[in-house]
């Protein structure tokens, strides 16, 4: 059971968002939400989900873990020769940061290399991605208004000492739909 400590006050420490670290998308029973927490989140807390091709996501502020009701909040480290593969979210925005590294961003029909310092803002239903061949590791920070987006990736990347889950390309396509997502499709480019 993985517990997250913050600080409240100047010395007075709590524990608050424990999770098992053997999570399942899929169980009958999801984490509760919870009433807002007030936290300061030291570098390296959160909930880290790994992918195969070596990239992870760190939430760090969902409504699992804090409680937070209109948005979720964290970071994704893209090694070298990794991508997010072009998509669009139907009906909420995203807020992506480039904090290291470089990529190059696409959004619509544009492609820029981005350098760190760099934000993108990705109104409803517009194509986006971003891919990572700088030779050295990016790491982006997201923001969506979309709470639930958290179960997007769980579903679709492991905890540490989990297997991967293995998923094909119609698992892919049914899980983006249900969490209000469309891949581009290939005619279109990546």
């Amino acid at each position: 059971m993985a517990c997250r400590a913050f600080i409240i006050g100047s010395s007075l420490v709590a524990i608050f968002g424990c999770h098992s670290s053997a999570y399942d998308a899929n169980d009958a029973v999801r984490p509760q939400p919870q009433p807002e927490i007030p936290a300061i989140i030291a570098p390296g807390e959160g909930e880290r989900i790994y992918y195969p091709d070596g990239r992870y996501v760190n939430l760090m502020v969902t409504q699992e873990e804090l409680g937070a009701k209109q948005l979720i909040l964290g970071t994704e480290n893209l090694p070298d020769g990794t991508s997010i593969p072009v998509h669009s979210h139907e009906n909420y925005e995203e807020i992506i940061f480039i904090h290291e590294g470089n990529a190059f961003l696409t959004l619509g029909e544009r492609v820029v290399s981005a350098d760190a310092g760099t934000t993108m803002y990705v109104p409803p239903g517009t194509w986006h991605g971003v891919a990572n061949a700088s030779g050295e590791d990016t790491t982006m920070l997201f923001i969506f208004p979309e709470p639930r987006i958290a179960e997007f990736f769980r579903e679709v990347g492991h905890h540490e000492g989990d297997s991967p889950p293995e998923l094909g390309p119609e698992d892919w396509g049914r899980i983006m739909e249900q969490h209000g997502m469309r891949a581009r499709p290939a005619a279109q480019g990546q």
